[in-house]
């Protein structure tokens, strides 16, 4: 045997080493059903669109007398409910403190803010338009 027989034989396989590999077993699929047609239940009346709003708006009155219940308006405006703010019993200094507090968070939900009435004012989260009220809430005066 050549030195070049050598070398393609060291390098070839064998015809009985070429064979030897191993052959991928794929289990068929049956198109049969594992459960009966009887079970299987039309659920199309529960799904609901996730962009459907509730119509139901709540509205909340409040009568805040210091400056720490404004943070309880600003959190039920986040929960998107109205709320009639009625400043009669608070102070001018504090009411004047609470309502720049919740005309801050107003601003930053896209709320709304009017006037009402004298010391009352009526805070809505975005979802609720506010128009044709009296008078502006940067118009307070006592």
């Amino acid at each position: 045997m050549s030195l070049k027989d050598r070398i393609n034989q060291f390098f070839s396989l064998d015809e009985d080493t070429a064979d030897y590999y191993e052959e991928v077993y794929e289990p068929e699929i049956s198109e049969k059903k594992d459960y009966p047609d009887e079970y299987i239940q039309n659920n199309s009346e529960k799904v609901i669109a996730l962009n459907q709003q509730n119509n139901r708006a709540d509205i909340k009155v409040v009568e805040p007398r210091v400056y720490a219940e404004a943070t309880q308006i600003a959190d039920l405006l986040l929960k998107g409910i109205i709320v009639v703010v009625n400043f009669k019993k608070a102070e001018d200094v504090q009411a004047q403190k609470m309502i720049d507090f919740i005309g801050g968070a107003i601003y930053a939900i896209h709320g709304d803010m009017e006037k009402i009435g004298e010391g009352m004012f009526i805070c809505a989260p975005p979802n609720i338009g506010l128009d044709g009220l009296a008078e502006s809430f940067s118009e307070f005066r006592r």
